[in-house]
C-alpha cells in the first residue's frame, strides 16, 4: 500500500473506531478513493455480529462440541470497534480453549487405544505364548509382533504365530499385511515375511483372502496357501506340518528354501547377525534339518560347509566368505 494511503487508512481507522475525534480527518482525505473503499468495508463488517465476551465464546464452543451431527455449522466474526481489546482477548481465549480441547481429545484417544488393545512383541531369539482375552492362545515366533483387541476376536500379526482358537459364536480374525484369515475355532499358523503371507492349518478350517484381490480359499487340516504381494491366495496344497511347525519345538526345517530366506530365519531364531556379502547366494536353496539342541555356530557352520564357504564370528556376528 502507498505511504499516503497507509496514513489515510490509519487516521480513518482510528476515527471509525472512535479512538480519535472526527475532526482529525483532513478534508482531502474525504475525497480520497481509499477513504471511500475503507468506509464501505467498515460498513460491511459492521453487519457481522459476534459475541464479545469470552464466556460467550466459550459457551458457543461448548455448544458446538456437543451439537448433533446434523446441526449446521455457525460462523462468527469479531467486529472491529472500541472493544477491540475484549475481542482480542476472546480470540486468544478461544485459541487456548481449542488447544486444551485437542490435548484432551488426543489423551482420550490414546488412552482408549491402550484400554482396548494389547501388544506383544518378541525379539530375535525369543518365542512367547500369549493368552488372548477370548481364551484363544497365540504362540509367537521370534521377531514378531501381535496386536490384539480386548473387545473383539481380532488380531493383527507382523511375523509368525501359531493360533489355537477357542470355539465361539463370533468369528476370529487375523489381519496380516493385506491378508485376512477368518475362523470360528481351529488351529493354524500364519507366517508373514516381507510381502509374503503363508497360512497352514493344523485342525479345522479357515478362510484366507487378500484384500487387494477378489476371491478367497478355504483351507483344511494339512493344507496351506500363500499370498505374494498383490496376488490372490494360491490354491490349497498339502504341507508337511511337522516341518512347517518345527519352530514350535525350537527346531529349524528348510525344504528347498531360498538361501537368503533361510539365513534370515537363522538370524531370527538365534538372535544373531549373518553377513554374506562376500559370497554368491543367488539362486541357491537350502534343504536341512536342525535340532533344538544345536546352536547358531553349529547351524551356520553347516550352511558354510554345504556350499564350501568359510565362517568367522565375533560378538554374535557371523560372516560367510570364500
Amino acid at each position: 500500500m502507498p505511504e499516503k494511503a497507509t496514513k489515510i487508512f490509519d487516521r480513518v481507522a482510528r476515527i471509525l473506531a472512535k479512538e480519535d475525534p472526527a475532526d482529525q480527518l483532513a478534508e482531502g482525505d474525504l475525497q480520497s478513493p481509499d477513504y471511500d473503499d475503507l468506509r464501505k468495508v467498515w460498513e460491511l463488517t459492521g453487519k457481522i455480529q459476534a459475541s464479545k465476551a469470552p464466556e460467550d465464546q466459550w459457551r458457543l464452543l461448548q455448544d458446538k462440541m456437543h451439537a448433533d451431527a446434523e446441526r449446521k455449522p455457525r460462523i462468527f466474526a469479531l467486529k472491529p470497534g472500541t472493544d477491540g481489546i475484549q475481542n482480542r482477548f476472546a480470540f486468544y481465549a478461544l485459541r487456548l480453549a481449542a488447544a486444551i480441547f485437542l490435548s484432551f481429545a488426543t489423551y482420550w484417544s490414546v488412552d482408549y487405544l491402550f484400554l482396548t488393545t494389547g501388544t506383544v512383541t518378541t525379539v530375535n531369539g525369543e518365542t512367547r505364548v500369549v493368552d488372548l482375552p477370548d481364551g484363544s492362545i497365540a504362540e509367537l515366533n521370534a521377531g514378531s509382533t501381535l496386536i490384539f483387541s480386548k473387545k473383539k476376536r481380532e488380531v493383527r500379526l507382523l511375523g509368525e504365530a501359531f493360533f489355537q482358537v477357542q470355539v465361539g459364536n463370533e468369528k476370529f480374525v487375523v489381519e496380516s499385511n493385506a491378508t485376512r484369515v477368518t475362523v470360528l475355532g481351529t488351529e493354524f499358523n500364519v507366517r508373514a515375511r516381507g510381502e509374503n503371507v503363508t497360512v497352514a492349518v493344523a485342525h479345522g478350517k479357515v478362510s484366507f483372502m487378500n484384500h487387494n484381490t477378489p476371491g478367497e480359499v478355504l483351507l483344511t487340516k494339512g493344507r496351506m496357501s500363500r499370498v505374494q504381494g498383490q496376488s490372490p491366495p494360491t490354491s490349497p496344497a498339502e504341507i508337511d506340518l511337522d516341518r512347517f511347525l518345527a519352530w514350535r519345538q525350537g527346531r529349524l526345517e528348510f525344504v528347498r528354501t531360498p538361501l537368503a530366506e533361510s539365513l534370515s530365519e537363522v538370524e531370527r531364531h538365534f538372535g544373531v547377525i549373518v553377513q554374506y556379502e562376500n559370497v554368491d547366494i543367488e539362486g541357491k536353496t537350502l534343504t536341512a534339518s536342525f535340532g533344538a539342541n544345536q546352536n547358531a555356530l553349529e547351524v551356520i557352520s553347516a550352511v558354510g560347509l554345504t556350499f564350501g564357504w568359510q565362517i568367522s564370528e565375533q560378538d554374535d556376528i557371523y560372516e560367510l566368505h570364500q
